[in-house]
């Protein structure tokens, strides 16, 4: 079969499709990470459990802040979504351990990286999670 050129506009595009199909990359050093789907079925029921929570969370999160008058938050409205925001964390957190082939070494990680690195691990694993995608993460 023969190559076909593209004009350079439509092969960037193409390009673009391409790395928004590929799924995100784990954080070079991320620990392993059983997919669902490998865990065993009581493990992967607690891991539902804690996602539908970590989803209607993230829900009610969102469902405030649509609410919520633009302009200066007050102390106390920064404090809360604060609390909102750690808990969607601790949430995040509970699923991967949960994932985790080895949980020591996830909550060493999670010791030594920021809030960042975590959720660049959690989207990671999500988007990779999903059927059809790539499973687990390199070190598992």
């Amino acid at each position: 079969m023969q190559d076909v050129e593209l004009p350079e506009d439509e092969a960037s595009f193409i390009d673009a499709l391409n790395s928004d199909a590929a799924p995100r990359e784990y954080p070079k050093d991320a620990p392993g990470l059983w997919p669902y789907m490998k865990l065993p079925f009581r493990q992967r029921a607690k891991f539902f459990a804690v996602y539908r929570e970590l989803n209607g969370r993230q829900s009610e999160m969102l469902a405030i802040e649509k609410k919520r008058k633009r302009g200066k938050m007050t102390e106390a409205q920064m404090l809360d979504q604060a609390e909102s925001l750690y808990e969607l964390y601790a949430l995040m957190d509970d699923l991967l351990v949960i994932a985790a082939v080895d949980k020591d070494a996830y909550r060493l990680w999670v010791e030594e990286h920021d809030d960042e690195e975590f959720a660049e691990l959690f989207a990671a694993y999500v988007e990779r999670s999903q059927p059809g995608e790539a499973s687990g993460s390199e070190n598992s």
